[in-house]
């Protein structure tokens, strides 16, 4: 027997992407005439409509485990224009329209469309002693244009005879589960479930979510097992290839006492770089033993750090210093203003000769307002990235590295961290500005400065006497400078101000003594103001090249003042950006590992100066610096990162040279969990890669777990 697969079930929102329908009417297509019947139903009501004409029905179409049922006498002889035949005897509905025929069994559940067998998951039922048949079996199977409207709860059909458009309609969940409602304490988790959709239509997304009963936050994700008793609820939703999204469908199961592996022991026995800990037997980082067998060996390029100010509340120099060979390059600064500023990173060769800057890595990010993310973001960048071609950079010239970065609006802020060489020395500035230069205000002409009138004072300020007409000489000049000030202040071009002291410097100064008038210049009394010479006429202002604009706009910004450094942030010049941390193992004890921390014999805060202060700083949380961290252990030995801030953020490149979240999914919070580094085989040395995170609050533990001490959870 040949099967044919149809979609039995549709849930509310499966029909949301249905495209809206126009009103029943009659159409002329090619010589062919289309006729169209509109009915529209809405759920639970007994009232429809029938090309809009109300009509009463016995039984309202009705919602059934997430399926729309429809009353299929009405829908078939009024919508379709079909006709229904029911056999008592068999408990078999006909439906027959035009050469299409469709027997729905009762007593069976099962379906035939021209004698063919169809499978079918939700089949009619009888209710009230009308029979009662899936909505999406009628849309695939009788050619009718179907439409919802969530918001009335109404389902519009529409008959055309004829081939009406095809209708891509939203997939349906058709079951979901894990492979038992009950599973014990750390037993994998098999996820499984069925769906109907267009045939060949692929599956593009899935989201999945889950809760603990009685908790009120909804987690993402699929774990591998699960570590807390209890009752859960298991989410999911699926979009497919046309991009509409099915009904979020959700099953139950129940996780029992009976205890099969510690998290602990199953997260170790196959682990994923950067998965969560959640740490459900509350097992303390903090209290285990501090490794004794570990060094610390400052190594690597100069670090240039530019974080202080953090939040920049007005223009200014952030940070200024002189470069030279290999170097890193760490900047986050966010802008506090009310309006929008600019980020520059500028670099200048003042040298006779050119010089080549080379970026072997880089990692920049923003401008958000999500720090934390931005701070994981750039450190998976800088991790994963290769270098860049290099830049000449002309004697005397000046550059932005960072053309094209758009503008911080309050908030938002901006990360970056690179790694440079140079063939010579230049000069790095970051400074924070506007987008523009504001044009320099113009000098007046020696020849054409104003001349004092008849009989006053020349050492006598002009606004201390009052002008005839009741204006005063100064007026206008205080007129003009205001508007050259308003202009710089909003961006725009002062050259085409033609009001004020530069009316006066092109020859068309008011003369207050004959009676002139200071705004137009014409001559109140009945004498004439004689014409300017030929060569004292303005001259038109000369258009300037990019270049130019771009050299003027990067004076003004090295001009700027610098701004005072925050004592809580760091800005400075360090001699080393690497820090290479040799650990061995105990293997008979729990051990930690504090990085970002300074303890005595172990981690320390990298000295340095600042540049535009000269005073000696700290490096607070170390950010900017890498990590390279070699673990060797006698014995089998589980490795994790504990955060011990309040919040955080990271990106590790793990013993296989990948590069991977910490944690794998959302963020941390307080000091319970950690993320999964990996696994050392005993007598085998492995090496992660770190850096601290912008955003994020350091410092870390690195934990040691034997295998010994897995099952008990290092209690």
């Amino acid at each position: 027997m040949i099967f044919r697969k149809f979609c039995a079930a549709l849930t509310l929102t499966a029909l949301l992407a249905a495209p809206s329908l126009c009103q029943a009417d009659t159409t002329a297509d090619a010589g062919e005439t289309t006729t169209s019947q509109k009915v529209v139903l809405t759920l639970g009501s007994s009232t429809a409509l029938l090309n809009d004409i109300p009509y009463q029905l016995e039984i309202p179409p009705e919602v059934v485990e997430g399926t729309t049922f429809l009353p299929i006498r009405f829908v078939a002889e009024q919508a379709l224009g079909a006709a229904v035949q029911w056999d008592p005897e068999t408990r078999i509905v006909q439906i027959t329209r035009g050469e299409i025929q469709v027997k729905l069994s009762l007593e069976t559940g099962q379906a035939l469309i021209d004698e063919q067998e169809v499978e079918i998951s939700k089949p009619p039922f009888v209710k009230d002693g009308r029979t009662l048949v899936p909505l999406r079996f009628l849309a695939e199977n009788l050619n009718v244009q179907i439409d919802y409207h969530p918001t009335e709860k109404t389902i519009t059909i529409i008959n055309i005879n004829g081939e009406p458009e095809p209708v891509n309609l939203p997939p349906v969940i058709t079951s979901l589960g894990l492979q038992s409602d009950v599973i014990k304490i750390g037993e994998e988790a098999s996820y499984h479930f069925t769906y109907d959709n267009e045939p060949g239509e692929s599956i593009t997304a899935r989201e999945w979510s889950y809760q603990f009963t009685g908790d009120t936050q909804v987690k993402t994700g699929q774990p591998r097992a699960f570590f807390r008793p209890g009752d859960y609820i298991l989410s999911l939703r699926i979009q497919d290839a046309a991009g509409n999204w099915s009904e979020i469908a959700t099953t139950s199961f129940t996780v029992s006492h009976e205890k099969l592996m510690s998290e602990m022991a199953f997260k170790f026995s196959k682990p994923i770089f950067g998965e969560l800990y959640e740490n459900l037997e509350n097992v303390n980082f903090h209290n285990f033993t501090a490794n004794e067998n570990v060094t610390f060996e400052r190594t690597g390029p100069v670090l240039h750090m530019s974080n202080s100010p953090e939040v920049v509340s007005r223009p200014g120099i952030l940070y200024q210093s002189e470069a030279s060979g290999s170097f890193r390059f760490f900047y986050h600064h966010l802008n506090g203003a009310a309006e929008r500023q600019y980020l520059y990173i500028i670099a200048e060769n003042d040298n006779p000769y050119p010089v080549t800057l080379k970026t072997l890595r880089s990692g920049v990010g923003g401008p958000v307002t999500d720090y934390m993310n931005l701070g994981q973001v750039v450190s998976m960048r800088y991790l994963t990235s290769q270098p860049s071609p290099a830049v000449t950079i002309k004697p005397g010239e000046k550059i932005i590295l960072n053309q094209g970065l758009r503008h911080l609006n309050k908030g938002e802020a901006v990360t970056g961290m690179q790694d440079f060489q140079v063939d010579g020395t230049i000069t790095l500035s970051v400074v924070m500005g506007p987008e523009k230069a504001p044009e320099p205000e113009p000098e007046p002409d020696p020849e054409t400065e104003l001349v004092p009138e008849a009989g006053l004072d020349p050492e006598q300020n002009p606004a201390d006497t009052p002008a005839q007409n009741g204006s005063t000489a100064s007026g206008d000049t205080q007129q003009g400078d205001a508007g050259l000030n308003s202009n710089n202040a909003d961006g725009s071009n002062p050259a085409d101000d033609t009001t004020g002291f530069k009316q006066s410097a092109s020859g068309t100064t008011p003369n207050t003594a004959n009676g002139s008038d200071a705004e137009t210049g014409t001559d109140t009394d009945s004498g004439s103001t004689p014409e300017p010479d030929e060569d004292e006429t303005s001259k038109p202002v000369p258009v300037k090249t990019p270049e130019q604009i771009l050299k003027e706009k990067i004076e003004y910004l090295l001009s700027l003042p610098a701004l005072p450094r925050h004592p809580q942030q760091v800005r400075g010049v360090f001699p080393t950006a690497d820090c290479v941390v040799n650990i061995q193992a105990n293997g008979e004890i729990n051990e930690k590992v504090t990085l970002g921390k300074e303890d005595p014999g172990f981690d320390s805060w990298v000295e340095g100066v600042d540049p535009l202060t000269g005073e000696t700083i700290k490096s607070f949380g170390n950010y900017g610096v890498i990590y390279r961290v070699k673990l060797t252990a006698p014995d089998k030995t589980g490795v994790m990162l504990n955060p011990r801030g309040s919040i955080f953020k990271a990106a590790f490149q793990g013993f296989n040279g990948q590069v991977y979240k910490a944690p794998e999914t959302g963020h941390f919070v307080g000091l319970q969990k950690a993320a999964i580094l990996g696994v050392l085989e005993a007598g085998r040395t492995a090496e992660f890669i770190y850096t601290p995170p912008s955003g994020s609050d350091t410092p870390l533990i690195i934990a040691l777990i034997p295998e010994k001490f897995w099952e008990t959870s290092g209690q």
